[in-house]
């Protein structure tokens, strides 16, 4: 009778290793694509920076309502101010989300139950 490898399903990717690129540089997938999950990884990228650039451009939307009520023009300021409100909440949104993406990914890593993209598991004996 053939014996089973029990470490054939552990992966040679360190759980600390994903943990820490998860923690400090979650929000551009480092980990992921540490892990092997380039697709995931491309799509925290694009969320991240997608958020951050909607965070810019309502940045610039308050200045020019700031700029526009110094000026006088009220009106004016209440339209930038209600537009530069929905675009910031949407950014809001999205950097939520993927902040709690990255906290689950955290737990899953430091739990034990991330896996790489062979399906092993990575554990804290990984990488030996």
């Amino acid at each position: 009778m053939e014996q089973k490898d029990d470490t054939a399903e552990i992966s040679d990717r360190s759980q600390v290793v994903a943990g820490v690129l998860a923690i400090f540089l979650g929000g551009i997938g480092v980990h992921r694509f540490y892990i092997g999950k380039p697709g995931t990884a491309v799509l925290m990228m694009l969320g991240t920076g997608f958020g951050i650039i909607l965070l810019m451009i309502g940045l610039v939307g308050v200045m020019a309502g700031v700029g526009q009520a110094m000026e006088g023009d009220t009106a004016a300021a209440d339209e930038t101010a209600a537009t530069v409100g929905g675009i910031a909440v949407f950014a809001w949104i999205v950097l939520g989300a993927i902040a709690v993406w990255i906290l689950i990914d955290v737990i899953r890593i430091f739990s034990g139950k991330m896996r790489d993209k062979k399906g092993r598991t990575i554990t804290s004996t990984s990488g030996k």
